[in-house]
């Protein structure tokens, strides 16, 4: 044997054994950490908020702080685009092929994109909330996206409104984009099937840390206006494409069209024993909530969730990988953190624990929850990225892009 295979199986060898280890032993350390706090903050909430943080660590935020202002203004922002989203998903109709724009970097905050199938023909519109308080022309005024898109297709008018409620002066002005925003995404490939196929074909889309990074955080951010609204209900990786622009953005969307059967069913399960109980709890932002997290889970794990079941007994929803092991939300946070970073560790922690841990499953107003938690991550997040961009150095977890699917 030669002196360099020696090498290669006495030192080499144990190297990548010594790796393993290390990785084993720094998914679990994050697993005490996060478990750690969790106890410290149900046990000692006021000595839990004065601890100082490092950036991705929780931020409590206290009752008269100035941040507490700005976060409750920003739910109730959040509630506003909740109502429009509503509203909207009324007026898309039945039997047509709608797809939402979850994260479309180019419109205002307030606006949302649609690609929307009609007679056999895919249109892109771009809707942004109005008032509407009197009705001067009625042809300018239609009831749902079927009857206001045709007269932007003739040109007929550069924009219309519609007021899918009579009930409400809550409208929408509706046109076309001057650029694409959604079309480009149409016949691309899911995240599941990126996911399932990776490295099958030589052409194979390839899902690099900085995309897993910012979709997760698009995906976050712009789910935040849908928790509670009955799009969130199809959110799955099967419904969900990406891709990235020119200019170095990343634009996501969700068709509208039942996901993975399994899941929804096991999620409705859970809803209905809920509403059953004494205290008809009604866990519909929970459940989305956990549908996002299991989106970010699939997306920095590469690798689907083998799937979810919802245990009578405790009240609350098992997941399970795909070696068929049982793994909890902390868990599963842990190494995704230890592939990708602290802060989409911490996002996908928080949405899986909705139906993991009783307190949460009891919190009426979870969405402030998922401000507080899942935003702030989502926007330092947002920070690392342009930094990854512009080429600067921030502090990343060592576990990189691994795809192996490894739980210690």
């Amino acid at each position: 044997m030669s002196w360099s295979r020696k090498f290669h199986y006495s030192v080499l060898g144990k190297m990548e054994h010594l790796e393993g280890l290390l990785k084993g032993l720094y998914v679990k350390l994050n697993s005490l950490e996060r478990l750690s706090d969790l106890c410290l903050e149900k046990e000692h909430p006021d000595i839990f908020s004065e601890i100082k943080r490092l950036p991705g660590r929780k931020v409590i935020l206290k009752v008269g702080e100035g941040r507490m202002d700005s976060v409750q203004g920003k739910i109730l922002d959040a509630l506003a685009g909740r109502k429009d989203a509503e509203l909207l998903h009324r007026a898309s109709g039945e039997g047509n092929k709608v797809h939402i724009g979850l994260s479309v970097p180019q419109i205002h905050k307030r606006d949302f994109a649609f690609l929307l199938s009609l007679s056999g023909s895919t249109h892109e519109v771009l809707v942004h909330p109005v008032k509407i308080k009197a009705i001067n022309n009625p042809k300018r005024i239609q009831t749902d996206f079927s009857t206001a898109i045709p007269p932007l297709i003739k040109k007929e008018h550069t924009e219309c409104y519609m007021l899918p409620s009579a009930s409400t002066s809550a409208g929408f002005e509706v046109r076309i984009p001057p650029a694409n925003l959604l079309s480009d995404l149409e016949y691309k490939d899911s995240l599941s099937t990126i996911i399932r196929e990776q490295n099958a074909f030589l052409g194979s889309q390839i899902l690099y840390p900085l995309d897993q990074s910012a979709i997760a955080s698009g995906i976050a951010q712009g789910c935040f206006r849908l928790i509670g609204s009955q799009w969130l209900q199809f959110l799955d990786c099967s419904n969900i494409r990406w891709r990235r622009t020119k200019e170095g953005k990343w634009t996501s969307m969700l068709t509208v069209t039942p996901g993975n059967a399994s899941v929804t069913r096991t999620l409705e399960q859970c809803r209905k024993t809920n509403q059953q109980r004494r205290d008809k709890r009604d866990l519909l932002k929970h459940i989305q909530i956990f549908r996002i997290g299991l989106v970010m889970a699939e997306l920095a794990l590469k690798s689907p969730i083998s799937y979810i079941d919802y245990d009578e007994v405790t009240n609350t929803m098992k997941l399970f990988f795909n070696n068929g092991m049982e793994v909890d939300a902390n868990r599963i946070a842990a190494e995704v953190q230890s592939r990708s970073n602290e802060f989409l560790g911490n996002m996908v922690f928080f949405c899986l624990n909705a139906l993991q841990d009783q307190d949460a499953m009891s919190d009426k107003s979870i969405e402030g929850s998922y401000f507080n938690e899942v935003l702030k991550n989502a926007e330092q997040l947002d920070a690392q990225v342009k930094a990854d961009r512009s080429g600067a150095s921030m502090p990343r977890s060592s576990g990189g892009g691994s795809s192996r699917d490894v739980f210690y």
